[in-house]
């Protein structure tokens, strides 16, 4: 008996839906050269991709184990072009993407497509506490330990 290397179930609990334009956050899932440009796809799925996977997971089941027959290559995405290799995400990196109303291919009907992604800082910094700048000496007693404390 071979074991199934199909996608696990929990795969497509990452996937997140979008149903409208807007600013979304995605996870970079793969970056693939393309003639003079790169693919950047990502995690997030339309109505037409939902139902696509919900047809295949139909149509695979599911093992005892939580596999299915489905591979990562199966999956359709909501991808992107982008031009400049220097600032390209990496696979895996949490980026923000805008989504927007784009005509298709044959550019006879407009749908839901990424029109721009950009890359989240990887750090938050720490907003300023601007209370130790007017801290008087009223408001600080010394402590038992030689410590200043505020009272």
């Amino acid at each position: 008996m071979s074991k199934n290397t199909g996608l696990h179930i929990n795969f497509f609990k990452g996937l997140v839906f979008v149903s409208a334009p807007g600013k979304y956050s995605a996870k970079v899932r793969s970056i693939n050269p393309y003639e003079d440009k790169f693919i950047i796809g990502t995690n997030l799925i339309d109505a037409k991709h939902r139902a696509a996977i919900a047809e295949m997971l139909n149509e695979s089941g599911v093992d005892a184990d939580g596999r299915t027959n489905i591979t990562i290559d199966m999956i359709p995405d909501m991808s992107c072009s982008a031009w400049d290799a220097n600032n390209l995400p990496v696979k895996g990196e949490d980026v923000s993407v805008t989504i927007e109303l784009v005509s298709n291919a044959e550019k006879t009907a407009k749908m839901l497509g990424i029109s721009r992604v950009f890359v989240k800082p990887a750090l938050a910094g720490e907003k300023l506490d601007l209370s130790a700048f007017f801290a008087t000496e009223e408001e600080t007693t010394p402590a038992p330990t030689g410590e200043t404390v505020k009272a």
